[in-house]
């Protein structure tokens, strides 16, 4: 476990590794991470949509553009519904803040437990660059 104090001075427990994380919370952390990487749920990442969407159909690949005119709805989607998956997966990554586990990992209960612990991007860009140093599967 990494133990970190973040700028409101709440200390969180973090999983270090893999093997410390039960699997069914594991496969959420991908699954948030991949819908980070996919979709998306910000302005840059729309912004990539676009770009996309601009090749596939100057390269008249309709299909591919359709597909990623989808994807494109859902970054909208997602961003007005104020949903960050990069967020989602670092609240994946906490065991536990002041002492007390976390155990639901709805959501809900993840963006309420962040937004309450005033967690900043910086934040959850800094404990993920270094959690996924230690994320090997080795």
């Amino acid at each position: 476990m990494i133990t970190k104090t973040i700028k409101s001075g709440e200390t969180l427990i973090f999983y270090s590794s893999i093997k410390e994380m039960p699997i069914k919370l594991y496969n959420l952390t991908q699954r948030y991470l991949l819908q980070d990487m996919g979709i998306g749920s910000d302005m840059p990442a729309i912004d990539d949509h676009f770009k996309a969407l601009d090749g596939f159909l100057s390269a008249n690949k309709i299909q591919e553009a359709i597909s990623e005119r989808e994807n494109q709805r859902f970054a909208f989607y997602t961003m007005l519904q104020e949903v960050n998956y990069k967020s989602l997966a670092f609240g994946c990554h906490v065991f536990s803040i002041n002492g007390r586990l976390i155990e639901d990992r709805s959501e809900e209960s993840l963006s309420e437990m962040l937004s309450g612990l005033g967690i900043t991007i910086e934040d959850v860009d800094e404990v993920l660059l270094d959690l996924k140093k230690n994320f090997n599967m080795n």
